[in-house]
């Protein structure tokens, strides 16, 4: 999976996808970075929590490599 993460002020945006299509169930993802709240997650996008680091859960399945974004305020 790949993962893109940028911050913008006081904001984080991070974008995750499996543009090879290795993976068929979900791939768990730890940003290291704590968030105030979650803006925004697109369906794909499980949270598990926002601190004190962001987790959260990219589910594969039927997105044939397309990928999934969320927005945090840091």
């Amino acid at each position: 999976a790949l993962v893109a993460l940028r911050i913008e002020g006081t904001q984080l945006a991070a974008t995750v996808c499996d543009p090879t299509q290795s993976r068929s169930g979900t791939v768990r993802v730890d940003l290291g970075v704590a968030a105030k709240s979650i803006i925004e997650a697109d369906p794909a996008i499980t949270i598990r929590r926002n601190t004190p680091s962001v987790q959260f859960t990219f589910h594969t399945a039927e997105l044939s490599g397309r990928g999934a974004s969320l927005r945090a305020e840091l």
